[in-house]
């Protein structure tokens, strides 16, 4: 994503709303066929974002 944001906030934005909104229409039409899966990677792929954003920010506080 360093590529879209060294080039514009708003293209950044623009695709980071895209990829998110098309991840979101994938695991809403899964979750029809297997919902139990849908939750669970849901819920792990959040955790590693919020972990990852969290080392990030912390890094950053550190220098």
């Amino acid at each position: 994503m360093r590529i879209f944001i060294d080039r514009s906030e708003w293209l950044f934005a623009a695709v980071k709303g895209g990829t998110l909104l098309l991840s979101w229409y994938v695991l809403a039409r899964y979750a029809k066929t297997n919902l139990q899966f849908v939750r669970k990677a849901c819920l792990i792929g959040s955790s590693c974002y919020v972990c990852l954003w969290i080392s990030w920010f912390f890094a950053a506080a550190a220098k």
